[in-house]
């Protein structure tokens, strides 16, 4: 046992040992000349509080027009808002590679040795998977189902003309969301999960996403050996452990459809010879298994996680996308107007038609890009212009378009670019055109701001509005 005498000393060690770290961290440290508030320097713990808060993006975007474009937000990490800085990150050669930040979110109910594509730290084994995968999730891959898509857009329309019928208010950015799963099932899996044609959250997904993703995002943050602490905290509440038990069923859903078709292609009756004839990414997946399953070792479990992954990163990162382009255009009247007299002059031309082509209308892209611009940081004027900050979609006919198309970052770069862009893209080049082709929206609140929490995604809230048939 220690004796008393040692005891006394303990205060003073640790006195000695923080002023040790202090002074290392303020002025040893590789990163010590990089700008930034105090208390970051010195702990992680600020990072990780500002982010459970749910406001890191403003606290973000306040630290760097205050230091610069480099902020050292943790003793070891550091923010960076720079355009050069870009190629550096992402370029081919870059040496910057993923943290321990993601293996918290890797799905573990799949008995495949493989890392999803998200998740995946070793960036050779990532290039490699890529590769395997690349073709399944290509644009004109995506849009050999499109046919089955404008089916399911066009009920969505009904069931939103219901709206437009009663004349109530919509919560247009809840039910977004639920057409971005249901195109995720119907892409995916060859058929919808239910959520627009029932009007509810099918299991409970929207909602576990929301209780779940505060809670794992801190998690992820944390410094390891505080993570199992603030987990089995966070566990204790009952509305986290329900949403965890809501979470498995995501994985069980993924496992029931993937061997329901396999299933199918065994069968002879009609129904499956209908199924089996479809072109959606599953069956892309089984024939990928058949014709290299062995030579790439790419099993049915591998097939499952693929679902499981689109399940989970395919809606709320497209709905938000969606929620902030409609959001932006009704309440800047001059860019909608010109949105709708470009959507009208080419539908009366017969260049679209409802809603197939939606996507051939550029005006529809520059609206999408601008939303998503970097915002009030100086250092990117010189790529997106000093009114970066509006929201300004004719910025993209200027002559420098392509090279502010280098810096959108929206989907992330290089050979880190989201594999499941494509799907995304279809979705909101589909929706939007003909959403405000068939309905006038006006904001029911308009003098009531979005609510926005940033757990990693930004996600908004009250997106209410009154729609009327054109």
């Amino acid at each position: 046992m220690l004796s008393l005498q040692t005891l006394s000393y303990l205060p003073w060690v640790v006195l000695l040992g923080s002023v040790g770290w202090v002074l290392h961290v303020r002025f040893l440290h590789p990163l010590a000349g990089v700008p930034g508030p105090l208390l970051p320097s010195l702990t992680r713990l600020w990072y990780v509080w500002k982010v459970r808060e749910g406001s890191f993006d403003e606290v973000n975007r306040d630290v760097h027009r205050k230091y610069g474009r480099l902020v050292r937000i943790a003793p070891n990490e550091v923010s960076v808002s720079d355009p050069e800085a870009v190629p550096l990150i992402y370029g081919i050669k870059s040496k910057f590679t993923k943290t321990d930040f993601y293996p918290i979110w890797k799905p573990d109910a799949f008995a495949t040795k493989h890392a999803d594509q998200f998740t995946d730290l070793d960036e050779a084994h990532h290039s490699a998977r890529r590769r395997v995968l690349s073709n399944v999730y290509s644009m004109s891959s995506v849009l050999e189902s499109e046919a089955h898509v404008d089916v399911c857009t066009e009920l969505f329309m009904a069931r939103l003309s219901e709206f437009a019928a009663n004349g109530k208010v919509l919560d247009l950015g809840t039910w977004l969301q639920m057409y971005a799963f249901d195109i995720i099932g119907e892409l995916f899996f060859g058929q919808a999960f239910g959520f627009w044609e029932t009007g509810s959250d099918f299991g409970r997904w929207m909602g576990t996403l929301d209780r779940l993703m505060p809670v794992l995002l801190v998690v992820a943050m944390l410094p390891h050996a505080f993570r199992p602490f603030y987990l089995i905290f966070c566990i204790m509440f009952p509305s986290t452990r329900s949403a965890l038990k809501d979470f498995e069923g995501v994985a069980t859903t993924a496992k029931n459809y993937v061997g329901r078709r396999e299933d199918m292609m065994k069968s002879e009756d009609i129904e499956a010879s209908a199924i089996n004839k479809r072109r959606d990414i599953l069956t892309k997946l089984f024939e990928l298994r058949a014709h290299k399953g062995e030579k790439d070792d790419f099993g049915i479990a591998d097939i499952q996680q693929e679902g499981y992954v689109n399940i989970l990163a395919g809606s709320d990162t497209t709905a938000i996308a969606m929620r902030a382009i409609i959001h932006q255009l009704l309440t800047h009247p001059a860019a909608l107007n010109k949105l709708m007299q470009e959507l009208e002059e080419a539908l009366h031309a017969g260049k679209i038609s409802l809603p197939r082509q939606c996507d051939s209308i550029p005006v529809v892209g520059w609206a999408y890009k601008d939303i998503l611009l970097p915002k009030d940081v100086k250092s990117w004027a010189d790529v997106f212009g000093a009114d970066a900050a509006d929201f300004s979609p004719e910025r993209w006919l200027a002559p420098g378009a392509a090279n502010m198309e280098r810096y959108l970052l929206t989907f992330g770069g290089g050979s880190r670019t989201c594999i499941g862009k494509n799907i995304s893209l279809s979705e909101i080049y589909k929706m939007l055109p003909h959403l405000l082709l068939k309905f006038k929206l006006e904001l029911a609140y308009p003098q009531k701001p979005l609510k926005k929490s940033d757990w990693w995604f930004h996600k908004q809230e009250g997106l209410l509005v009154r729609l009327s048939i054109r």
